[in-house]
């Protein structure tokens, strides 16, 4: 599969190593009787005033990256599956701030149904979005196991499926996380339903 230009041009960190870090750093952190706050560490607080989404992701895995580097340079090498975890999409101009996710998840995601920025992979764009322009860009976020259930009852409670698991949402980032073998292995392991690539 030949991939032209790619949707996470964000960032020119390839995405696996993103994936690697958010692992690396969520795993010893995430606690199951906390939900909300265990992944929203203040030392990966996103720049709030930053000049576009781009920017806001990027200084969340810039900061974890240096921070990361400093307790190891090759702490993330340790993590080559998912753990357990799984990918989810979050797609912010869809969303409608109903609240009923973050009150099934308990947290995990907030009132406008953003994933804890701890678990921020990439930010992506589709240049030729399936249907409603609202879901061209998206946010790919690792949710560990422990909040994998928690995770998908938000899912499942919100109206506008402005969230939902990357294996069945119509994204072409499925194109480029297909490519490569960590990811692949883990989405084809995990999904539910029959993934839907869109070309």
């Amino acid at each position: 599969m030949s991939i032209q230009i790619s949707v996470f041009d964000f960032d020119e960190t390839p995405f696996e190593q993103r994936l690697s870090e958010a692992i690396a750093w969520c795993y010893p952190r995430a606690r199951a009787d906390d939900p909300r706050y265990s992944l929203r560490t203040e030392e990966l607080r996103p720049w709030l005033l930053a000049p576009d989404r781009g920017a806001t992701v990027f200084s969340v895995l810039r900061n974890r990256a240096l921070s990361l580097f400093r307790s190891g340079p090759d702490v993330e090498d340790e993590f080559t599956e998912l753990e357990g975890g799984r990918l989810m999409v979050y797609f912010p101009d869809a969303n409608l701030c109903a609240g009923a996710a973050e009150q099934e998840s308990r947290g995990f995601f907030d009132v406008e149904n953003t994933p804890p920025w701890d678990t921020w992979v990439a930010l992506g764009m589709d240049r030729k979005p399936v249907g409603d322009s609202a879901y061209q860009i998206y946010l790919v976020a690792w949710v560990p196991s422990m909040f994998v259930d928690l995770a998908a009852a938000g899912i499942e409670a919100n109206p506008e499926k402005c969230i939902n698991w990357v294996d069945q949402a119509n994204i072409t980032a499925l194109d480029e996380l297909l490519v490569h073998p960590l990811t692949a292995r883990s989405l084809i392991r995990t999904s539910q339903a029959p993934l839907t690539i869109v070309h």
